[in-house]
């Protein structure tokens, strides 16, 4: 009976711990790049390019091992390897070319367009901060050209000081191949359906920045 009572309190921490570690400050990917060593990525460069595939990283530089190359009219370059900057980076997102932004990791730009790509499932959510610094979270119901709904709430975009996507926390190379070959019961972590994975804030739009909406990687 001790032992099952034990069992029941430190899933119920583990419960807590998954509610309660919601990122507070915006997350840094180059923090925890080295988490994702083997994990399949997709980048978008300054150049208009995006490429598909696995980073190994040093700092502010490393080597990608392309899966292949997309340039900026949607052709396709062969696979390569080569080394990248991070300065030269503007967007990493998990899985997919073009990078997606319901997949977002990074990015280095203020995107009202990327607002609206913003796909929250589960407990993901999005963080609206008003420019009287009101912050309004919930699911997007409604992302037009001059405003964001936030459950039953609308703010006008000329009233949003910052737009943070609240995603999961992604995973890591080994934790992605349990969830590939349907093992998750090995990791307590991706029990429960992901609810003791914690989310982490991504800035998606900031109104301090210059606006750009262009394509990223559009295809032909």
């Amino acid at each position: 009976m001790n032992r099952g009572l034990q069992v029941v309190r430190g899933l119920g921490a583990f419960f807590i711990c998954g509610m309660l570690l919601q990122a507070a400050g915006p997350w840094s990917v180059w923090d925890h790049m080295h988490e994702l060593e083997g994990r399949q990525l997709a980048l978008a460069f300054r150049d208009g390019t995006c490429t598909q595939g696995h980073a190994s990283w040093s700092g502010n530089e490393g080597v990608f091992y392309a899966d292949q190359l997309r340039s900026e009219d949607g052709g396709i370059i062969p696979a390569r390897q080569f080394k990248i900057l991070k300065n030269d980076i503007v967007r990493i997102s998990e899985w997919w070319t073009p990078p997606a932004v319901k997949d977002l990791l990074y990015s280095t730009r203020s995107s009202w367009s990327d607002v609206g790509e913003i796909a929250a499932v589960s407990r993901e959510q999005v963080s609206v901060t008003t420019r009287q610094g009101k912050e309004f979270r919930g699911k997007p119901s409604a992302v037009t050209a001059d405003s964001i709904q936030i459950d039953s709430t609308r703010i006008p975009e000329a009233e949003v000081q910052t737009v943070d996507y609240l995603r999961y926390k992604p995973l890591s190379a080994s934790q992605e191949y349990l969830v590939h070959e349907q093992a998750s019961l090995l990791d307590v972590r991706l029990w429960f359906n992901r609810w003791l994975i914690p989310l982490v804030r991504i800035r998606v739009f900031d109104a301090m920045a210059a606006e750009d909406n262009t394509p990223i990687c559009p295809k032909k």
